[in-house]
């Protein structure tokens, strides 16, 4: 299933007029000669897309509702989730692939199920 990404190449290491503060690939431990790439997304607009949500959790708190809410969304590198507790964002990770996307949703729900959240 593809979402819309491709491989583009990197960006230059250079920093500035032309200086390279010697950080080439091989100063990484990295062989220059495989082939650097980075996924973007293909019709990126400047604008993310909404996805579709990984979980809604709940939490009485006080005499207070609370709602967990972990949204999926487009991001230039790949995908975006976004944990949010009553519409306030409480945290925001980028993932490239979607087996990440998958595995971070589930960590940030067993932590909130642990927490009492249901």
């Amino acid at each position: 299933m593809c979402l819309g990404l491709r491989i583009v190449k990197p960006h230059s290491y250079r920093f500035g007029a032309g200086a390279d503060f010697g950080m080439g690939p091989t100063q990484f431990g990295v062989d220059s000669s495989f082939p650097m790439s980075t996924l973007q997304r293909e019709h990126w607009d400047g604008h993310p897309i909404h996805l579709g949500e990984g979980f809604r959790l709940h939490r009485d708190r006080r005499g207070r509702q609370l709602e967990a809410i972990c949204h999926l969304q487009t991001h230039p590198l790949g995908w975006e989730l976004v944990l949010t507790v009553n519409a306030s964002l409480q945290r925001s990770e980028v993932v490239r692939s979607q087996d990440a996307v998958l595995d971070l949703t589930e960590r940030w729900k067993a932590a909130l199920v642990e927490r009492g959240w249901r």
